[in-house]
């Protein structure tokens, strides 16, 4: 005899309950975290890479070759593990409230979706202090420092400190282009993404859609104004993990290269623990749970730059 009464196909609940998961958790989403990422597969505890920041550089071929390996110190991400788990007491079930369990269950895939988008910009908006790692050349992923490579090793910065404004934008465009390779040749990155906390949502809308400008660089829709050399040049990413009200971010996401690395270990599981199991036995309590395994690592500097007022 089983410990679960007949009137309660624990295993046709739980086939139902995952379908509603699985339904829940494909419908389409804004997804603004695969903007700023490039995804990398992971089939082990950690991953490392070794191609960051020694992009090979075409020249004109002159007598030989001159080939481009693999940085001396590779840089390591190590996966980590993520879960939510949610706890239905069995009366919930004996009285009839699948309702509520549904919509719980359709709450648990919605979290578990958008805890992607959470992670990645905490890990982007943390890049200029090593609680999240640094970057593969040991610095803060900001940092007014960055210097690696034997052919080039003048100090560049990707970390600014001006408010958000036309002038603004336009200096941090400027700068990304002329960021140079570990060789010193100039890679002209083209910034196509501006990323705001909400308190600064209006005027990164305004600086990025309007047409004109006044005597200032400040963005106006005055007719007389001088042409705004940023209006659509930019897509602009709202994100609550930003929690600085002052800082902004540009960045360049139209190429291969993107400033974050997500790497891939698990995707998103549904389990249950139900009442045939020694814990639904002693406490009548069902347990709904998702997991998965991934981590977010910095890329390459070069295709981000931070401004902190």
């Amino acid at each position: 005899m089983g410990l679960v009464p007949s009137d309660i196909d624990t295993t046709l609940l739980e086939v139902g309950l995952k379908a509603i998961f699985r339904q829940e958790y494909a419908k389409p989403s804004n997804d603004a975290w695969k903007k700023v990422s490039m995804t990398m597969p992971s089939s082990g505890y950690n991953e490392t890479y070794g191609f960051l920041g020694a992009t090979p550089a075409m020249r004109e071929w002159l007598d030989e070759r001159i080939p481009t390996g693999f940085q001396a110190t590779p840089f390591t991400i190590a996966n980590k593990d993520f879960e939510a788990t949610l706890e239905v007491d069995r009366n919930a079930l004996d009285d009839d409230r699948y309702g509520e369990i549904k919509v719980q269950v359709q709450l648990l895939a919605e979290s578990a979706r958008r805890y992607y988008e959470e992670r990645a910009f905490t890990v982007l908006a943390s890049g200029e202090d090593s609680t999240y790692g640094l970057c593969y050349d040991g610095n803060e992923f900001f940092d007014d420092s960055h210097s690696e490579g034997t052919y080039y090793t003048t100090a560049q910065s990707n970390l600014g400190s001006s408010a958000l404004s036309t002038t603004a934008l336009s200096a941090a465009r400027s700068a990304m282009m002329k960021f140079k390779d570990d060789r010193g040749k100039p890679l002209g990155i083209i910034a196509d993404t501006l990323i705001v906390p909400p308190d600064l949502e209006d005027l990164a809308i305004q600086l990025t859609q309007s047409s004109t400008t006044d005597a200032s660089g400040n963005a106006t829709g005055a007719a007389t104004g001088l042409k705004n050399p940023n209006q659509s040049r930019y897509q602009v990413i709202v994100t609550p993990w930003f929690t600085d009200a002052d800082s902004w971010m540009l960045c360049s996401c139209n190429g291969v290269n993107k400033p974050l690395i997500f790497q891939d270990r698990k995707p998103t599981e549904f389990a249950a623990l139900e009442g045939n199991s020694e814990r639904g036995f002693l406490t009548k309590k069902f347990l709904y749970g998702v997991d998965n395994r991934f981590n977010f690592g910095y890329s390459n500097w070069r295709y981000a730059y931070f401004s902190t007022p």
